[in-house]
Formats: structure tokens, sequence, C-alpha cells
């Protein structure tokens, strides 16, 4: 690679010195972007099209081995006339991020004054120069020592903080991943599933024990004066606010921000957030003793009389702290988290539950019909309930399975239930039309051992399955959420998870319980099937249908993924003795179950999704179909526009499902042997069907 070209290394240099003589002289934006551009190797349009004359100039980069020797030259002069300008110094700013790049948080400190100079950048209103701060500091959270430097910086991370809760939106975010980034890195004793990088990137592999100092937790929770600003910037409460009064825009700004970090803390260390801390500050923004930061965000900051928007805001916050289904950056133990989380129940599941909160979030939808609640508040917080919900149903599923309802007259369970069959019984949803999202979305989330005719309800007769609100939900007439939740509940829950628990278990097995809740799910999701398929025996014919209407794009796109997610089942038999347990959410016997189907169906109960599509009266609509070629409007638009372009992605979708067809027929060899080389032929014609045929599709693959 070729050296800096030095005629473009001394404008540049000699640029910078007459802006330090003379800070009224105008920047040289394009000769900064230029260097910019070597630096990073992106070239803007308009540079590119100044530079087509100078192609050697357009590829010659700068390195990390060539920039070494310039960053003294360059970064004490960059970071000199930073103060000094007298218009926007975003192009500066960005210069000098890119030639500090290399440089670690020790080293980026020898160029500067220490923390004081990172806090008056801090302290600045000017948003990219909080960005170059907070750009410096994201340095130490590659190390634990670096972050616990950043941690004896009260200056620092007090004016993170307020930039955190106050200042614009750009600079709050970063600050927030700074903050995620370093307390990650900080935890002591904790052990990571992988190596941190910088800004608590994750690179995964073998685990890592991390030797975190908790200096940075000390001095966010333990600092008084940092403490409390996260009461008195956020407060309702007049007259008690220590530092500058915020507006009523700004302090909602604040409550969201912090109710935006919380659940990810809660997730490192939820006793940190939780307890009390300074007993005389908290009591002053009206908590009890006992109570602490979490107590307060979720009970005491936000006033929701008056601002639904809040409330709703609130009621996600709740969600995002009962959601344990973490992301791989965040798989990590310590001996600091109390969090012991299982399906069954956890410390913040407990937490929301003793204050009251959880029914609170739940009453929204759960008593929509209760005429106390506003009717603004109902319309605007009947969707975040049940979204709640439906983050409470994925998350704990055994504990929902038996949580007793708020007045203790009956479950929980089953008072969802009753609402979402109210909600399926509308005229409207059976003829299609107007499908309830969040309706769907909970009904999605839910055990499918609890969508099963209830232990009271008779499985001789097909009374208990019309109980089920499953049993409401029209394939002819429909819709294509209706027929995206049938392909959740249907499909079974999997034979892997793409979640993590929390915190990691000394053993991968999972608890008896959960194995057990596994297997029940893979059961009752082919018995949901068998008795939707037996009130249903048209099943696939409409399905078909739907799949052939390429007018209607999403509903046959909606009536393929169906079809997918039954023919790649993961079901598992059911029980052959009646389970003995109390609860009414209990799976039937194979032989309860056949006794409550159709004649017709009793012989051909399938096992897997193979035999489900390939018994009758599914087979022959289902082999004709993969094996007819697809439509098309080629000849009535000339195969172009937008329903060509429909027409590919179904033939696509349709293609694919052809293809794990194929696969599941060779998983089961034994069903439907002589389907075997007509699948394989089918498959070799792609997905039009025709290989010959690719010039007057061409149009098609508009997308």
């Amino acid at each position: 690679m070729a050296d800096l070209p030095p005629t473009n290394l001394t404008a540049l240099e000699d640029h910078l010195e007459q802006v330090k003589t003379d800070p009224s002289t105008s920047l040289d934006s394009r000769l900064i972007e230029l260097f910019q551009a070597q630096l990073t190797g992106r070239y803007s349009r308009s540079l590119i099209l100044v530079l087509d004359s100078d192609l050697e100039l357009r590829n010659d980069l700068i390195t990390d081995s060539n920039l070494e020797p310039l960053i003294p030259r360059l970064l004490p002069v960059l970071l000199g006339i930073l103060p000094l300008l007298q218009e926007d110094p975003e192009p500066v700013v960005t210069l000098i991020i890119g030639v500090a790049k290399p440089l670690s948080f020790t080293s980026v400190l020898s160029y500067i004054d220490g923390s004081s100079s990172l806090a008056q950048a801090l302290k600045s209103q000017v948003s990219s120069v909080n960005i170059l701060a907070i750009n410096f500091l994201s340095k130490a959270c590659s190390s634990s020592s670096d972050a616990a430097i950043v941690g004896s910086m009260k200056d620092v991370v007090h004016q993170l903080a307020t930039v955190f809760l106050t200042h614009d939106t750009a600079a709050a975010v970063a600050t927030q991943r700074l903050f995620e980034s370093l307390l990650l890195v900080d935890i002591q004793d904790a052990i990571f599933d992988g190596s941190i990088s910088s800004f608590g990137e994750t690179t995964f592999g073998e685990q890592v024990r991390s030797h975190g100092q908790g200096l940075m937790w000390r001095r966010l929770f333990e600092d008084q004066d940092i403490y409390e600003l996260f009461y008195s910037l956020t407060n309702v409460r007049a007259g008690i606010a220590k530092t500058a009064v915020i507006d009523k825009k700004q302090r909602t700004v604040a409550q969201t921000r912090l109710m935006g970090l919380l659940p990810y803390l809660s997730r490192l260390d939820f006793r940190a957030i939780s307890r009390s801390r300074f007993p005389e500050i908290e009591a002053k923004y009206g908590l009890e003793r006992g109570e602490g930061l979490l107590d307060y965000a979720c009970t005491h900051m936000v006033d929701t009389k008056d601002d639904v928007l809040v409330h709703m805001t609130l009621i996600d916050f709740y969600s995002d702290l009962l959601d344990m289904r973490l992301t791989k950056e965040m798989a990590i133990s310590s001996r600091n988290s109390t969090l012991s989380f299982s399906s069954d129940s956890s410390a913040i599941l407990d937490f929301l539950t003793d204050r009251k909160i959880h029914n609170a979030a739940s009453k929204f939808y759960v008593h929509a019909d209760d005429p106390s609640i506003d009717p603004m508040d109902k319309s605007f917080l009947t969707g975040r309930s049940a979204s709640y919900l439906a983050t409470y149903a994925v998350t704990y599923p055994i504990h929902l399975l038996r949580a007793p309802s708020s007045d203790g007259s009956t479950l929980l369970l089953q008072q969802i239930l009753a609402r979402i069959s109210k909600s399926l019984d509308g005229g409207a949803v059976q003829r299609g039309q107007q499908p309830p999202s969040y309706d769907l979305h909970l009904l999605a989330s839910l055990p499918r051992v609890a969508l099963l005719p209830q232990r009271s309800s008779s499985y001789i007769t097909s009374e208990g399955w019309r109980q089920s609100p499953v049993s409401r939900i029209p394939v002819q007439a429909t819709h294509e959420d209706f027929l995206k939740t049938l392909s959740v509940l249907f499909h079974g829950p999997g034979e892997t998870s793409e979640t993590i628990t929390y915190p990691p278990q000394a053993s991968e097995t999972p608890d008896a319980h959960q194995v057990q809740f596994h297997r029940n799910e893979a059961a009752a999701a082919r018995a949901l099937f068998l008795l939707y398929f037996n009130q249903s025996p048209l099943l696939f014919v409409h399905l078909v249908e739907h799949a052939n209407r390429i007018a209607l794009k999403e509903r046959a796109l909606a009536a393929i993924s169906l079809m997918s997610a039954i023919v790649t089942a993961s079901w598992s038999p059911l029980p052959s003795e009646p389970d003995v347990n109390s609860s009414p959410f209990s799976l039937p016997t194979e032989d309860q179950l056949r006794a409550s189907l159709a004649p017709w169906h009793q012989h051909h109960a399938a096992q897997n999704g193979v035999q489900a599509t390939l018994c009758a009266p599914a087979r022959n609509t289902m082999v004709q179909y993969l094996f007819s070629p697809p439509r098309t409007f080629s000849n009535l638009v000339g195969g172009r526009g937008d329903a060509e372009s429909a027409a590919y992605k179904v033939a696509v979708a349709k293609f694919d499902l052809l293809g794990v067809s194929r696969q599941m027929l060779r998983k089961y060899p034994d069903d439907a042997q002589e389907l075997h080389a007509p699948a394989d032929a089918a498959f070799a014609r792609g997905p039009w069907g025709n290989e010959g045929d690719v010039g007057g599709r061409i149009g098609t693959m508009e997308m």
C-alpha cells in the first residue's frame, strides 16, 4: 500500500494550523472529507465525482500501520483546535475518531487532560462533542481494568448520567450503550460466553472469566450525587429537584430513557437496581423503607392519570423487565445475580407480582369490559396489556398454567381464554375480516395445552373442542394473520430454542419440568391440529385455494407457510394414561383424542406432519398442488409489474415447500415411497416448473 501523499497531509496540517491561528477560518470540509475517506475507505458520491480524474489518490487508503506515525502529528492539533471552532465541529470530531481508532483507552488518556477534558466535553451542548467523549470512553469496554478507571472518574460518570437523561437522542443512545457495555465487563467474578471487545460486542467461543472490580456499579448506585440524578431528573413531585428545573417534555424523555436501561441491568444484577441504597433520598421521592430504584421506576416515577402515552410506555417497560429471552451478548452468569430464572418463576416475576404490578399490567386486557376503566385507557392500553401477557406466557408458561386471577376466583389463564374467545366470536372475524392482531399474538403465545378442551369437558363429543378459541379461527373466509397463528400452534415448539436461559445452568441439561413441558407442547400441537382438521376436513383444500390466489399475495404466502409448518411439525405422542394432577389444563390420552374424532379420522390420526399431509383427505390435494406448475400473470401483463412480482414470490415459497416436503419424505421413508421420484423430478424443474422457460420470466423477479 502506498504511503499517504505528502501533499495531501501537508495541506491538511497547514489548514489546521491556519484554523488554530485564526479560529474564524472556515473549515475546508472537502479536504477533511478526503482524509477521512482515506482512513475509512468510504467515499461519498460527490467526492468520487471529484476524484474521477485521480484514481491513484482514490485507491491510496491509510492502513493502521501507516496511520500510527501520523497519530502524534495530527491528534494533538485536532484536539487543540476543537474548543476554538466557531462552526459545527462535526467534521473535526469525525476525523479525530478516525485518527484515534487504533489507540487504546489508556493511550487516549495520554493525549487529553485526563478526566477533566472528558467531563468538559460531556457538558457541551453540542452533540458531536458528546459523541467524541463517549467514543473515547467506549475504548474502556474491552477491559475490566479500563472500566474500573472510568468508574473512578466521578465527574465523568456524573456527566454521563446527565447526558443519558437530558441530552439529544444520538448522545443519549450512545451513552446507554456505553453504560451497558461498561457494566457488563465490570461485573465481579462473571463468566462470559465468549470474549468482550470494544463497546460490549461479544465474540462467542469458549467461556471467558471476567475479573471486574465492580467500580462502575458502585459509582452509579453507591455514589449519592449520581444515584440521586436518576430521581431528580425524572421525578413528578414538585419542588424537590436539586438540579435545574426541566419541563414536562424533558422529564418524560428522561423517564423513558431510564425505563430503557433498567431491563438490561436487571438481567445483569437484579439486586443492584432493586435494593435500597440511600433511604433518605428514596424517601424524598415517595419510596417506602427497603424500596430501591426499580420500585421508583415501576410505581412512583410516572404519573399515568393524565398521560395515556406515558402509561403505554410504562406497560412496555413491564414487558421488557419480564422478557428473559436474552440476546447472546448478555449470556453471562455472575455471583451478584439473584435472578434464578426458569419457565416457572424468577426474581423479576416475583417482584412484579408482590408489588401488584403484574395484575395492574394485565387488567386492561383481562378486564377490558370493566366499566370503571376509562374508554381512552381501554382503546390505547388493551393491546399493550395483551403484549405484556404474551411476554409472560412465552417466558413463564408453567407459572401461567397455575396462576390465579387477581380476585382468586378462577385462574388467570381461564380469563385470558374467555377474553380471546369473545374477541374471535365477532361476525367480522368469522368473515375473515379485521383480525384482532393483539388477540392472535397472545393466542399464539399461550401454552398449547391450555388451548385443548379442559379437563371438565368431554372428549367423546365435539362440545369440549368448541370451547377452545382455536376452533373459532376461520380457514375458508380468512385473513393471513389467522393462518400465521395456526402455523405457530400446529408446528409445535421445535427441537431447539433460539433463546438463552439466564443465568446459564451449571449443566446444559434443562430441568425435568422444562423437559416435560416441552414434550407436552409437542403433543398438544398434534392434538390441536387433529381436532382442527376434524372440524375442518377441507383444510388443505382451502389452503391450496388461498395459495393459488396470487392476487392476494400475503394470504397466499401465509397459506403456503401453514402447509410448511404442518409438514415440518415437531410432534410428540400423547400419554397412554390420564394425567392425575388437579390442573384443568392437561393432555388427553391417545384413546380420548381418537374418541373425539370423526370415524373417517380415527384411523388416520397422524403421528407426524408428513402423515398429516399424505393421509385422506389431504393427500390428493397436497400432491396435486406440489407437483403442479406455478400460477402466473405473464399472459396478462407482459411479464412485468406487481402481479408478476407476486407470482414470483409465491412460486419461490411453493418451491421451498416442495423442498421441505421432499426432505421430510426422506426422513420418514416408509410413508408414500411412490412419491419420492415425482418429488425429485418436480424439484429438479425449479420454481417455475420449466427449466427452459427462463427469458420470459425475468420480469417476474422484480422484488
